[in-house]
């Protein structure tokens, strides 16, 4: 977090943990959430994040817990500050005994926040620490304030924050005070512990770079450089897949040839409707909103079964329409409309006529009772019905052989 960021004695602040258990087992924790490489000459020089979530079921394969203990540090880092900015030096080291430093729990599903005061640590007698190692040079002058929490779940529930606030006195007789930090819509600085979910493989915020390419000779449209293109796909002006989720492959990618899909889709000149061309740019429209459909489908069929899994491996007291109920009001509204639209289709094949939630609860139970699969493919062929590729189909071939008995056919 940045302390007083309002004005030009503003400075970051980091969070670190020692002794980190859970239910009385000593958990290791990442190396760069830990004081001690932090303070002590121990290898390289970790990293100090000022945002990290550790997910319990990545760490320490852990998704539920009873009582979290930990030894927690607040510091503020003056290394070589004294030379660069010799107000802002004075006013950390005059004000360091005056600072009211405290730590902030605060779980926003469970509505409790508990306040823990902090206490200030003498680095350089290493009061806080029974390590004799060399300090850091880094860390030399570093503030650090320290304090010991217990972190019921009763109270705080299977997600929870913690971050730093200080509170300084600036007139003793009028009591005026000045306050940054707190919760962490006020803090730049906060860690977060969360049973609920594990470690996502795309981080949040990190960025995926798209490369605009030719197919055919793979070159950048925007560059001289040349992607390599496996030759199995040279000759595809696009695809998509569908392929169902497994540990090597997404729900769904795209590969677009740039110009061939432009050229596809601009529109026919009048007059032009019944002739080949425009009837096969309109069959390619179709097959590509098919398979984009097929996409969004098949990613939440899969998506359902997997919640559901995990919804009845963590919960065993559900029933299962307790949890077919949960993992349809889980979803997002766009694909809880679309799975409602196509679960209808597939539900009349067996001549009923619901709503489209008891169409998409219906087929929620099967793929819970029988896996995702052959829903997949129902869904498949409902896609293909609503788009109708089958008379695209016969339109692009009855255009076709008109156009050959004429003698006005201009293709291969």
């Amino acid at each position: 977090m940045l302390i007083f960021p309002w004005s030009n004695l503003s400075n970051e602040a980091y969070i670190k943990l020692d002794n980190f258990k859970i239910d009385s087992k000593l958990e290791d924790i990442d190396r760069d959430l830990s004081i001690i490489p932090w303070v002590f000459n121990q290898g390289d020089a970790p990293l100090a994040p000022s945002k990290h979530t550790i997910h319990a079921q990545t760490s320490f394969d852990k998704k539920d817990y009873s009582l979290i203990e930990t030894d927690l540090y607040v510091g503020i880092q003056l290394n070589e500050m004294e030379d660069r900015n010799k107000e802002k030096y004075n006013f950390y080291i005059e004000n360091s005994k005056k600072f009211n430093a405290n730590v902030i729990i605060n779980s926003k599903k469970s509505m409790t926040k508990i306040s823990y005061p902090l206490t200030l640590c003498d680095i350089k007698k290493n009061d806080f620490s029974d390590i004799s190692d060399e300090i850091r040079y880094e860390t030399k002058d570093d503030l650090i304030w320290k304090t010991t929490v217990k972190i019921p779940k009763e109270y705080f529930g299977l997600d929870f924050t913690i971050s730093p606030s200080f509170e300084l006195l600036t007139n003793e007789t009028e009591e005026s005070r000045v306050y940054s930090g707190g919760e962490t819509k006020y803090s730049e600085s906060w860690i977060r512990i969360n049973f609920n979910e594990t470690d996502p493989i795309i981080k949040n915020g990190q960025k995926i770079e798209l490369q605009k390419v030719y197919f055919s000779t793979g070159k950048n449209i925007d560059s001289d450089e040349i992607v390599e293109i496996h030759k199995k796909l040279k000759h595809e002006e696009w695809w998509l897949s569908t392929e169902i989720d497994n540990d090597e492959k997404p729900y769904g990618f795209v590969n677009i040839d740039i110009e061939s899909l432009r050229e596809i889709m601009e529109e026919s000149p009048e007059g032009k409707k019944d002739d080949w061309f425009y009837n096969f740019k309109r069959f390619k429209q179709d097959e590509l909103a098919a398979a984009v459909w097929k996409v969004v489908l098949h990613t939440t069929l899969v998506k359902i079964f997997k919640n559901a899994l995990e919804e009845i491996e963590n919960n065993d007291d559900k029933s299962k329409e307790d949890v077919i109920y949960s993992v349809y009001e889980d979803l997002p509204d766009f694909d809880k409309s679309a799975l409602g639209f196509f679960s209808k289709k597939i539900t009349l094949i067996n001549g009923s006529t619901d709503s489209a939630e008891n169409a998409s609860l219906e087929v929620i139970r099967e793929i819970i009772e029988e896996g995702p699969e052959r829903n997949v493919a129902l869904m498949s062929i409902e896609i293909e019905k609503f788009i109708d590729i089958k008379k695209s189909t016969e339109l692009v071939w009855e255009s076709k052989q008109e156009e050959e008995e004429s003698g006005e056919v201009w293709i291969d």
